[in-house]
């Protein structure tokens, strides 16, 4: 900790490099001659998943969320959320317990019976006093479509066949799924 002397400029950031609880001198213009604040610099949330791939039909990741900074005297409430309820669950919040830099918590995945295919989803924290923190999962679709040939086997030189298509999604045939052969 020490005294800096900045002059902030609009496209400049003179506070990137302090650390958390830096104090800052600041000599500011327009007929002030000076004065002294303490910058609150955010501690980082830090969120990790065990498995950054996880199907939709009953996959499971542990989410790791890990706080920095150097004060870890008191508990910390993490507020989590699922950009994607449909295909991927969280719990509401996780605590850090004082004295533990992270805790864990069980992520799953969630069957929405669409031919989506993989969806990305952005797990985020937030607790006061620290940066949002965020981790990426892909989860994998559970719905097939299956195809059939009838007969299976048809002359290079003539002949016709029956092709099948069956989508597993039966539960909302209200969504056209497009083929392209």
């Amino acid at each position: 900790s020490g005294t800096l002397s900045v002059t902030a400029t609009p496209d400049e950031s003179p506070f990137a490099a302090l650390q958390e609880g830096s104090r800052v001198a600041l000599n500011v213009r327009d007929n002030v001659p000076s004065a002294t604040a303490t910058i609150v610099i955010a501690s980082p949330l830090e969120l990790s998943v065990s498995q950054p791939t996880l199907s939709e039909n009953g996959g499971s990741a542990t989410l790791t969320v890990t706080r920095g900074g150097t004060n870890i005297d008191q508990d910390v409430r993490v507020d989590l959320t699922s950009s994607d309820i449909s295909e991927l669950t969280v719990p509401e919040f996780v605590i850090i317990k004082a004295g533990e830099t992270s805790a864990t918590v069980t992520i799953e995945g969630q069957d929405d019976k669409l031919l989506d295919g993989t969806q990305n989803v952005v797990v985020s924290g937030v607790a006061t006093g620290f940066t949002r923190g965020t981790v990426n999962v892909d989860v994998t679709d559970h719905e097939v479509i299956t195809a059939s040939i009838n007969p299976d086997q048809v002359r290079e030189d003539g002949g016709s066949f029956t092709l099948t298509l069956t989508r597993s999604d039966v539960d909302d045939l209200s969504t056209a799924v497009h083929v392209k052969l």
